[in-house]
């Protein structure tokens, strides 16, 4: 009996035994089959005509090959080495035509003794999985699906050289291309990327870092930081960072800095909107460059769309519309911001310290250059500040902003510390408004310069600073309209302001007022009052204070 119990004992020992060794073995297996991936790749794995990357054991060796075994609504995890220095790197072109989720955000780890990779998720660090074009292919190109490319760097793509169906885009998205597609685009650092390179270009480049046309507003491009991609170095480039073409996607909460869109004329050193009804949201576009010669407008984003386009809550510093040498016979629009449309919805972004352009050519709004406006358009509660500037060395009109045939509401917005022109004439520290009509309400424009240095002629005299809560700005009519301008001031303006009218050609000056406490003060009663320094009215607008507090009209320069 003692034997029968020992054995027994012993067969239940060595079966516990097997199972505990079961349980230490067996979680790698059941986690690996909890993970939410459907295919496997890592740079050392196999791409055999019968592996199908589905077994985490025997992953995949390229994500182009994963990708031909994949169903739509599959993840595709790509893996980095955990035993192995530096990122891991797999090579492009990589062509996705199925909706499935390409995954960077994990780690595998090759098992000793031939007991297969242990995988695990990692939180998202995309320098540990790089994408490559080695600057002879676009890294990655999408049509007509709807995949998810999450936490990766993609670099080295040139899309001057890519090859087969791909070329219906030549030139375009060296990191990221896509075509009647609906890409969720997160997570991801694109970074080193060309439309067109100077050695490869056929044509104009657009979209260094990423390239969308025809993109529904499904498609999302997320937390991204896009920096140091050029949409053509040899020529014409729109969108160095991202190029958007009759697509409405959301751009949310990306970095875009030092992009740049052409080597001579450019557009949209950060982004070029064409078309389309994007939402451009809580994004940070730093240092980044239109064009270094010949003209450029946009350093920041550059918008042509005749539906619905908003801008808001974004960080627009630092950026520069022309950044070299160029044609002084010629114009550069917005350091910031250039947008050319009737509906826009521009709100509560910071837009400090940008250049249309530095160099000897003439430049229109430092901080925004804004066209055709109709009075649907919103640009209100922005801050434009911090030394924007219209020309570093030529003629300037709107350091801050300049409204070109807009009949827009410009409400509740900070205008201070901007200059027009560094050296010679400038006209508009604050506002420069030219045509149009609208309506300026509750704006605080102050601190505002026409002209920094001595010796400038016209608005631009040294010295032209601002008086009390408003500053210099400038007013003229285009021939072709009548417009109105309505304008009103907020408590904290009511009182502060200072200034008189006069035709914009007049070159003389008085410190003459005009009163403003009627009804309204016509063209004929502006063009009867001794001129002098501050507003400056052509006889083609209608002024009417819409608040009976204030005495005096803001003044201008």
């Amino acid at each position: 009996m003692r034997t029968l119990r020992l054995l027994v004992a012993i067969g239940i020992g060595l079966g516990l035994a097997l199972l505990l060794v079961l349980a230490l073995k067996g979680p790698v297996i059941q986690a690996q089959a909890a993970v939410p991936c459907n295919r496997y790749v890592v740079n050392d794995g196999n791409n055999s005509p019968t592996n199908n990357c589905s077994d985490p054991n025997n992953p995949c060796k390229s994500i182009q090959y994963a990708l031909k075994w994949a169903s739509a609504g599959e993840t595709i995890c790509v893996a980095d080495r955990d035993d192995t220095a530096g990122p891991s790197t797999f090579y492009g072109p990589i062509v996705v035509t199925k909706s499935v989720t390409l995954d960077g955000a994990w780690q595998a780890h090759l098992n000793p003794f031939g007991a297969g990779w242990t995988w695990a998720p990692t939180a998202c660090n995309p320098e540990n999985v790089v994408l490559d074009g080695s600057g002879t292919s676009r890294v990655i190109s999408i049509t007509k699906s709807s995949p998810t490319i999450d936490c990766f760097t993609i670099t080295g793509g040139n899309a001057g050289s890519v090859s087969g169906s791909a070329t219906d885009d030549l030139n375009h998205g060296g990191g990221i291309a896509a075509r009647d597609a609906a890409p969720l685009i997160a997570n991801n650092i694109i970074t080193g990327n060309y439309g067109c390179m100077t050695a490869v270009c056929t044509g104009y480049g657009r979209g260094g870092g990423i390239y969308l046309v025809n993109a529904p507003a499904t498609a999302v491009i997320s937390n991204n930081l896009i920096a140091n991609n050029v949409a053509d170095d040899g020529n014409v480039g729109w969108g160095g960072g991202i190029y958007l073409e009759n697509a409405s996607p959301q751009v949310l909460s990306n970095t875009l800095q030092t992009n740049r869109a052409g080597h001579s004329a450019g557009n949209g050193g950060g982004i070029a909107v064409i078309g389309g009804s994007p939402v451009l949201a809580d994004n940070r576009l730093l240092r980044n460059v239109a064009g270094q010669d010949m003209m450029a407008h946009g350093g920041g984003i550059f918008v042509d769309s005749d539906r619905a386009v908003t801008i808001e809550r974004n960080l627009i510093q630092g950026n520069v519309a022309l950044k070299g040498t160029a044609d002084p016979g010629l114009f550069s629009r917005g350091g910031g911001i250039f947008f050319d449309g009737p509906l826009a919805v521009i709100r509560d972004n910071r837009v400090y310290g940008n250049v249309a352009t530095l160099l000897d050519q003439r430049g229109l709004g430092g901080g925004m250059y804004l066209h055709g406006l109709s009075a649907e358009a919103e640009v209100s509660e922005n801050v434009v500040a911090d030394d924007n500037r219209a020309s570093y060395v030529a003629d300037g009109n709107g350091g801050g902003l300049y409204l070109d045939d807009c009949y827009a509401t410009v409400m509740a917005n900070r205008v201070f510390d901007n200059i027009a022109s560094s050296k010679t004439p400038g006209y508009g520290g604050g506002f420069y408004v030219n045509g149009g009509g609208g309506l300026l309400e509750e704006n605080i424009i102050t601190d505002n310069m026409a002209v920094l240095g001595a010796g400038g002629a016209g608005a631009g005299a040294a010295g032209w600073r601002s008086r009390g809560a408003w500053s210099w700005f400038r007013i003229t009519a285009s021939p072709r309209t009548s417009p109105t301008l309505l304008l009103r001031a907020g408590a904290q303006e009511a009182g502060s302001m200072s200034g008189e009218a006069r035709p914009a050609s007049s070159a003389t000056r008085s410190s003459a007022t005009p009163p403003v406490t009627g009804a309204q003060v016509s063209a004929a009663a502006l063009r009867s009052r001794a001129p002098g320094r501050g507003w400056k009215a052509t006889p083609s607008w209608i002024i009417r204070p819409a608040a009976p507090q204030l005495a005096t009209v803001a003044g201008c320069g």
